[in-house]
């Protein structure tokens, strides 16, 4: 699915370079969901403060191999702290950004009317949500909304 949108996009839009996508199936047993879900929301944190920390060094002039190299190594704590530094404070920064967002399938009901008994009826359909304002997923309201999620699908 991942190669198919990428190349598409890339005709659609006529670009020269290809756009990429990344995508992922993973085989979990339910009860492994959540563990998932919070190690996948680390590595969204991480990629975050890593990519500010990078384009803080571009906007300031270094160079590309330069930026890289000065992160190469540092903890989390020390990128932070140097953004810090700089003005930027990651924690005023959009959730969606340092966390990342939840797409999935939500039900509603939708009133119809049934041509073969001539009655109305109410029917269950599913549509994709957006949550761009999700909990850190080893928090209590995290917890909750990990399990009625998980309970929903």
């Amino acid at each position: 699915m991942a190669s198919f949108l990428g190349s598409a996009l890339t005709i659609r839009l006529r670009l020269e370079t290809p756009i990429a996508f990344d995508s992922r199936l993973v085989a979990l047993q339910k009860e492994e969901v959540p563990e998932y879900f919070h190690w996948r929301q680390l590595e969204a944190w991480r990629n975050f403060v890593v990519s500010w920390g990078y384009y803080a060094l571009r906007n300031a002039g270094v160079e590309k191999d330069e930026a890289a190299k000065r992160l190469k190594g540092k903890k989390e704590w020390e990128i932070h702290e140097m953004l810090f530094e700089k003005g930027i404070n990651l924690a005023a920064l959009p959730a969606w950004q340092r966390r990342g967002i939840i797409i999935s399938k939500k039900e509603h009901e939708i009133s119809g009317f049934n041509p073969i008994s001539g009655k109305e009826v109410e029917s269950l359909r599913r549509k994709i949500t957006q949550n761009w304002e999700i909990p850190k997923f080893k928090s209590e309201e995290g917890i909750a909304f990990l399990e009625k999620l998980i309970n929903r699908n």
